[in-house]
């Protein structure tokens, strides 16, 4: 089913309803890939003939399993999986109901693991190269404290751990693994209540979900072809006071 894409690379995104999965899908079919937009609710903002629309929820690991499976069913292919769907609980870990804690990790974690596990499996048994690019999140590296978010960067935590594991593993079939860490981006999921852009040295505002995007579709073409395992902060420099 090849001509159902004219050639194009094809991009699995999730997340793609809203916010930064929105400007990644963008930015991807702006730079020619046919992109299957995974989420819950569906992208109706994303149309025309390069965007497979495709709802799914990512907190169900039986329908995650066969994500995979049914992009290639309908476009013949996979080039690149962009695991971007997340979920957030703003609330200290003594107040973390058990069940919020593993909605996250369902999300978070063990979606991207999954997802991840079946492209790999059609890399490998194809011979054909493919790229992974995980959003993580600053998170991973540093903590604040208000708003608390200790579920989220649990998840995001285990998320670069997964990243560098898998870029290790698959390296020798030619196959990249990277993630990108955002600071806090003007979207619907950030904090956006609290006084955070003074905290950011760059300009002392929040990133555009496009400033993020940008980057991902370079860890995406060939002009990162030497990349792999590679945590990319673009976080404003939060992290440097």
């Amino acid at each position: 089913m090849a001509e159902h894409i004219d050639g194009r690379p094809v991009a699995l995104v999730t997340g793609t309803s809203r916010g930064l999965g929105e400007a990644i899908a963008r930015r991807l079919l702006a730079d020619g890939h046919h992109v299957v937009g995974v989420s819950r609710s569906g992208s109706p903002q994303l149309t025309g003939p390069a965007f497979t629309d495709v709802r799914a929820d990512l907190a169900d690991p039986t329908a995650v399993e066969r994500l995979i499976g049914d992009v290639l069913g309908a476009t013949g292919r996979l080039d690149v999986l962009v695991n971007n769907a997340g979920g957030n609980a703003y609330a200290p870990c003594w107040e973390l109901a058990p069940e919020q804690f593993t909605e996250l990790l369902r999300v978070n974690l063990t979606a991207p693991f999954l997802l991840s596990r079946e492209a790999l499996r059609h890399w490998i048994g194809t011979g054909s190269p493919g790229t992974i690019v995980n959003i993580c999140s600053i998170e991973s590296e540093v903590a604040w404290d208000d708003p608390p978010q200790a579920g989220y960067a649990t998840t995001k935590g285990g998320l670069v751990g997964l990243t560098r594991a898998l870029a290790y593993d698959f390296a020798p079939h030619g196959i990249r693994v990277n993630g990108v860490a955002p600071g806090v981006i003007r979207t619907s999921m950030s904090p956006l209540d609290t006084d955070l852009a003074p905290r950011i040295p760059l300009q002392g505002r929040l990133a555009e979900p496009p400033e993020i995007a940008a980057v991902v579709a370079f860890l995406c073409t060939p002009e990162a072809s030497y990349m792999t395992g590679e945590i990319v902060y673009v976080d404003g420099g939060y992290r440097l006071p």
